[in-house]
């Protein structure tokens, strides 16, 4: 790419590494309790990740409110 006419700045983009945790749910236990798999999924991906859950109007701007888990609470498995 650095040969091509009228290119500048050639970089290779460095990967970097996100971290995940992947969450098993167990049915039979969700089930005792009366819960369904997509709703813990739901709520999992809300706290995790975030839902908007309205918009606030401030003069002529607005502002997604979104509901989340606090940093700390996100990167702690137990809370998880």
């Amino acid at each position: 790419m650095a040969q091509a006419p009228g290119t500048v700045d050639v970089n290779i983009e460095k990967l970097v590494e996100i971290p995940q945790v992947q969450v098993r749910l167990d049915r039979a236990a969700l089930a005792r309790y009366g819960l369904h798999s997509g709703t813990v999924s739901e709520a999992l991906e809300t706290a995790m990740l975030g839902r908007n859950a309205g918009t606030v109007l401030e003069g002529q701007r607005s502002y997604d409110v979104v509901v989340r888990f606090n940093d700390a609470a996100r990167s702690d498995l137990k809370a998880i």
